[in-house]
């Protein structure tokens, strides 16, 4: 990509189901998928209104902070942005931060250069003194909070949402996510 040959300081990505995260991992780039409604898609062309998100593909997470404090604000265009700060703190003391990740989608992986940049991420986290919290399927979707959407692939008419507050919806069995209509 351009961006991480250097030639452009950051690209935005439009993402239904992993064309931000995906292209950044092959890349070595650090990208950003923010919530639903913090970066007005006005223009965009859609897959699924309830699912598209825009954001940057940039070479450093300082980068992204950046980016985000510029992209994400009302136009006017796009009427579901919310008018919420985004929030960076370039003075924070990231021996405090903890980061977890989902051990079940890591070991997944199939594409050998995203497993092994993932890899490469999780090292100099550690080296820096970020604390990694690892998580097995279950134990994240226990811990998460807001809601779920889940989409069959390739057809995002198939969208649909859980509340995670309302636990009758859910029920998890060993690794398997049960959504109960």
């Amino acid at each position: 990509s351009a961006t991480a040959a250097g030639c452009i300081a950051f690209g935005i990505g439009s993402e239904t189901s992993g064309s931000i995260l995906s292209p950044a991992a092959r890349c070595g780039l650090a990208s950003l998928r923010p919530t639903y409604g913090r970066i007005s898609r006005y223009g965009v062309m859609a897959l699924s209104w309830t699912q598209d998100r825009l954001g940057p593909m940039v070479r450093y997470a300082e980068d992204a902070a950046i980016v985000m404090q510029a992209i994400t604000k009302p136009d006017g265009r796009d009427m579901h942005v919310a008018d919420i700060p985004f929030n960076w703190n370039a003075n924070l003391d990231i021996k405090k931060l903890r980061v977890g990740y989902i051990k079940d989608s890591v070991d997944t992986l199939t594409n050998a250069t995203a497993k092994a940049n993932f890899e490469k991420s999780m090292a100099v986290m550690k080296q820096i003194g970020i604390t990694n919290l690892v998580f097995t399927f279950s134990e994240a979707i226990q811990r998460a909070t807001g809601s779920i959407t889940l989409t069959r692939s390739g057809d995002p008419s198939t969208s649909r949402s859980f509340s995670i507050a309302d636990t009758s919806q859910i029920t998890i069995d060993r690794n398997t996510l049960i959504l109960n209509p």
